[in-house]
């Protein structure tokens, strides 16, 4: 029983000591405005409906807000169907060992498992989504400077514009071109259809140069700050691929310690096999693996002013 509880303890100070050094100091450095933003918005949620929202609601929420942003082409009956399926998968890992304790573990961890990934792909794609969005005005402000006609200048670039903003960008000159020739409704149309802070600043202002043409020459403001943005997202990008890596590593040799005491002490890695609290212990240490996880996924956003 000695024995038992020693290994718990240094397998145990190990993991949480480590990953714990390892993310504090990044998380005081690295803040996520979407963090309050999702608060704010429970927050209002929960004032209208007047109740708290549980758990099922708000993962419904989330998903669905995930799939929409991420354009994917899943459904959310198809993500339950995969979120039910990982889960079962984790559970049949942790009755493969024997344990319990670790079944009910992964099993919940498994079943947040696609929501996780679905996060880290968001967070791809509106980095890209980003980038595309700072060449993009670029090139049309360019074009409006010198023709001092919006629509025209979208039309002259439109080959050059790449999905999914090509769809969005035409839909803005088939308006203006043959439905409805009224460019500062269409501007509103087109405002509502783009997810970043600096380009619906962009398009405020072109709605400002319909009355008067001077506001223009504040447009290259707005696309410099975009990717000023871009840099920093870039440096960004390098610190985060070093904490993946440092975290990665340090979790990897957290559970590579148990089979290790499998050819170092045969002893305690019965007891923390086939024992109670040994089970217990390796439960614990994969729960604060899976929490530094998805601590590690969140403070991972895209750079916005």
């Amino acid at each position: 029983m000695l024995r038992s509880v020693i290994a718990g303890v240094i397998i145990f100070l190990l993991t949480f000591i480590g990953l714990r050094i390892m993310t504090q100091e990044k998380n005081a450095k690295i803040k996520s405005w979407k963090s309050i933003e999702k608060k704010k918005a429970d927050e209002r949620i929960e004032n209208l409906t007047g109740k708290k929202q549980n758990f099922y609601t708000k993962f419904k929420i989330q998903a669905e807000e995930v799939l929409k942003l991420s354009n994917s082409k899943l459904t959310y009956t198809h993500f339950l169907y995969l979120t039910a399926a990982s889960s079962v998968v984790g559970i049949a890992i942790g009755f493969l060992f024997h344990n319990p304790l670790l079944s009910i573990i992964l099993g919940v961890a498994f079943l947040l498992l696609p929501l996780e990934v679905m996060r880290i792909k968001l967070t791809s794609y509106k980095q890209y989504e980003n980038e595309q969005l700072q060449s993009t005005l670029g090139v049309i402000t360019n074009s409006y400077l010198q023709c001092d006609d919006i629509v025209k200048a979208v039309k002259d670039n439109l080959n050059g514009i790449e999905q999914p903003l090509y769809n969005i960008f035409s839909e803005f000159v088939t308006l203006n071109s043959f439905v409805e020739v009224n460019i500062v409704k269409n501007l509103y149309k087109l405002k509502s259809k783009l997810n970043n802070r600096q380009a619906k600043e962009w398009v405020d202002i072109l709605i400002l140069c319909q009355d008067n043409k001077d506001q223009k020459y504040t447009l290259p403001a707005i696309v410099q700050q975009m990717g000023d943005l871009k840099s920093i997202q870039e440096a960004a990008n390098t610190v985060m691929y070093k904490i993946y890596r440092e975290f990665c590593i340090i979790a990897g040799m957290a559970i590579a310690v148990i089979p290790g005491l499998k050819i170092l002490n045969r002893d305690w890695y019965d007891i923390l096999t086939t024992t109670f609290g040994g089970k217990c212990v390796v439960a614990i240490v994969f729960l604060v693996i899976i929490i530094c996880s998805i601590r590690v996924i969140k403070i991972n956003k895209p750079v916005e002013m």
